[in-house]
């Protein structure tokens, strides 16, 4: 991860606009930032912001550090980006504008381009991406659908203190919040550019290891909240399980419209893209049934 660390950093701070700033949030990483050969200049950078978190707590608690230091600094608008990712040039001018350009938007999301060769990273793109397609039209996000969190800018003027990240989940924590910034009225925009590059998953260990995780976490992203109890959760796994290879076809359809409506030519993929989903539903009946798979503990 340092390597892509050092290469999302370097991409961004050579075009960065005038009185912008790069906040970097170390969740307890090991080894730390200050191990990366890149820190000391980045320490050094009156742009660069280095907020550290004494243990791992999670990617929705670095993301609210973060929010709360721009919060506190004053910070209008706010642009979220992962450590594994390339921004195309104008990204942060490109954000800007479009804000710009739709000043009633809370929260606006950017197309994200997968990076990275073979079966796999395909796979890991189309099932990954398919919400923001570069080539897809600009469009409000509306109904179920969300956005990553990468490459999404928020207006912090327009968040009220309660929008935050939920920390207790592992993953999913934009699935929550984009949803909650939509039921308190706010308008979630998708367009195009600026794009960012993400480096996908090239084998089948890293492809499988990612969807599984995004299945466990889908009982408390979309149909119950991490407090739920054992008797809830027995009753949710009762009813979905005859559900799964229904599931398995809605989410397989959901997908692959968006992706074949942009690469037709992916159509072969639809049966690996239909088994996963299987997979992913064996994922969320044990999410439900071992939450800790799913909520995060501090580390």
């Amino acid at each position: 991860m340092a390597a892509e660390l050092i290469d999302t950093v370097s991409h961004t701070l050579r075009d960065l606009p005038g009185g912008a700033r790069l906040v970097l949030v170390d969740d307890g990483c090991s080894p730390s930032l200050e191990a990366s050969p890149a820190f000391e200049s980045w320490a050094a950078d009156a742009r660069v912001i280095i907020l550290r978190h004494a243990l791992r707590r999670g990617a929705g608690a670095a993301r609210n550090t973060a929010l709360r230091w721009c919060r506190e600094n004053s910070i209008e608008t706010t642009i979220l980006l992962d450590g594994d990712c390339r921004p195309a040039a104008g990204f942060v001018d490109g954000h800007l504008a479009r804000h710009r350009e739709t000043p009633d938007a809370i929260c606006i999301g950017g197309g994200i381009e997968g990076t990275g060769s073979g079966i796999w990273a395909r796979l890991d793109r189309m099932m990954s991406w398919f919400t923001s397609i570069p080539s897809a039209g600009a469009r409000d996000v509306v109904g179920t659908v969300h956005i990553p969190t990468t490459n999404m800018s928020l207006k912090l003027t327009r968040l009220r203190e309660t929008d935050v990240f939920d920390e207790r989940l592992r993953t999913g924590e934009d699935v929550v919040f984009v949803a909650r910034l939509r039921e308190a009225g706010g308008r979630i925009r998708f367009v195009p550019e600026p794009v960012i590059a993400h480096r996908d998953r090239s084998d089948l260990k890293g492809f499988l290891a990612h969807q599984l995780q995004w299945g466990r976490h889908t009982y408390f992203v979309r149909f119950g909240r991490p407090e739920d109890g054992i008797g809830r959760r027995l009753l949710f796994v009762g009813l979905f399980v005859p559900c799964i290879p229904l599931y398995a076809v809605l989410a397989t359809w959901l997908n692959m419209r968006a992706w074949l409506t942009a690469w037709p030519g992916d159509w072969p993929y639809l049966p690996i893209v239909w088994v996963t989903y299987l997979l992913k539903g064996c994922a969320i009946v044990d999410g439900a049934l071992r939450p800790s798979r799913a909520l995060f503990k501090p580390s």
